[in-house]
Order: structure tokens, then C-alpha cells, then sequence
């Protein structure tokens, strides 16, 4: 059978794949929204209300996609044709496309006004004090930076990969890349991602060091 859909829509099946890799959404973050893999199996037709013409889609069939999902899409948007599971997802709701079969920061690809942050620390300048490894473990930065790793195609903001952002902490979803390593053990890579607006301001390398001096 054939499904058509309308507007902004596409039908995703959900999907497992076979790698050592996973992409971990935290528990705290969760209790909001969480995440699945899936398939793109058909696409709408890009019909928009006071467009005179179809948008293109983000995505083409057998594109493996990471979408948003909470308990009350999952209840009211499945869709069951020919013994296989879909969920009806709008295409604001797909965070990214995962080109390969290895779950990498390398395969992941955000799609329409995602935008994905890696955080860092700011050292300030001058003498450094070592602690010990206790209290080193108790101690946590007065603050956390963000900076662009990757946006979406469709995030027309004026910043680009590597620049440092001003972001609404609030509305960040952390994201955890466990990839496994041949010895058995595993490499926790640690991501955020969000929505273009929630994206405040980029900090120019000018105003930085005004700040550091």
C-alpha cells in the first residue's frame, strides 16, 4: 500500500541499529521528551497553508532519522499498515538524519532549526592551583559555555560551527554519544542540542577578549 501525506509530514518506522554506538537522552530530560530512531518511509506532499508552492522536505524515503517523541505522541500519532509500526511525525519534530550505520557525531546531521552544542569551560587567565582528585570532584564551574559543533539547513541565524552562543539554559536537552570501544570499554561523549530560537546571541572573539583582559 501506498500512504499520502499531507503538508509537512512524515510516516517513520521505528528503527534499531545494529552498532556498538547508541545516543542516550538523560533520564532528567526524558521526563520532557525523549527521542527514537526510525526509518523514513513516506513523505508529504510539502503543501503549506499561504505558500503557493510545496515546500521541500527535510528528509527522503530510507533516510534514518532522530525525531522528538513524548508519551502523548506516542499515544495519539501511530499509525499501523501491513503489520508495521509508524509514528505520524511532523518534520519539526526530526532533530537529525544519522548518515552511516556508526551512531557518531561524524553521521549526525541536525535537520531544520536544530542546532547542536558541545559546552566548555573558560580558563581564566593567570596562576593555576592544583587540588586533590576529592576536591576536584566537588568542585564545578560558576559557569558553562556553549558552542555551535552543527545547525540545521534551515537555522538562517548569523553564527556558524565553532562560534560561542548565548542560549536559553532552560530549554537545552542533553545528549549522550556512548560509543565502544574494541577493549570493551566505552567513550561518553557529551552534547546538548536545541531550537534556533532559543538561541540568543553569538559572542564575537573581539568581545571576548575585551573580557579576558
Amino acid at each position: 500500500m501506498n500512504v499520502k501525506l499531507f503538508g509537512k509530514r512524515v510516516l517513520v518506522e521505528f528503527h534499531r541499529p545494529k552498532t556498538d554506538s547508541k545516543i542516550i537522552i538523560p533520564d532528567v530530560a526524558q521526563n520532557r521528551d525523549s527521542h527514537r530512531l526510525g526509518i523514513v518511509r513516506f513523505i508529504g506532499d510539502g503543501r503549506v497553508k499561504n505558500k503557493p508552492e510545496p515546500v521541500p522536505s527535510l528528509v527522503k524515503e530510507g533516510d534514518v532519522v532522530m525525531f522528538q517523541l513524548n508519551g502523548i505522541m506516542e499515544a495519539t500519532q501511530k499509525f499501523v499498515l501491513d503489520g508495521k509500526h509508524y509514528m505520524n511525525v511532523v518534520e519539526d519534530d526530526l532533530i537529525a538524519r544519522i548518515n552511516g550505520d556508526d551512531l557518531s557525531v561524524e553521521n549526525l546531521e541536525m535537520l531544520g532549526d536544530y542546532v547542536l552544542l558541545k559546552h566548555f569551560i573558560r580558563q581564566q587567565p593567570g596562576s593555576t592551583l592544583f587540588l586533590p582528585d576529592s576536591a576536584v570532584r566537588q568542585s564545578a564551574p560558576d559557569f558553562i559555555y556553549f558552542r555551535c559543533v552543527q545547525k540545521g539547513t534551515t537555522v538562517d541565524l548569523p553564527f556558524s560551527n565553532g562560534d560561542e552562543l548565548v542560549v536559553n539554559f532552560g530549554r537545552l536537552t542533553p545528549m549522550f554519544i556512548v560509543k565502544r570501544k574494541a577493549d570493551g570499554t566505552s567513550e561518553n561523549l557529551e552534547f546538548a542540542y536545541t531550537r534556533k530560537e532559543w538561541v540568543d546571541g553569538v559572542v564575537e572573539q573581539a568581545d571576548v577578549d575585551a573580557l579576558q583582559a
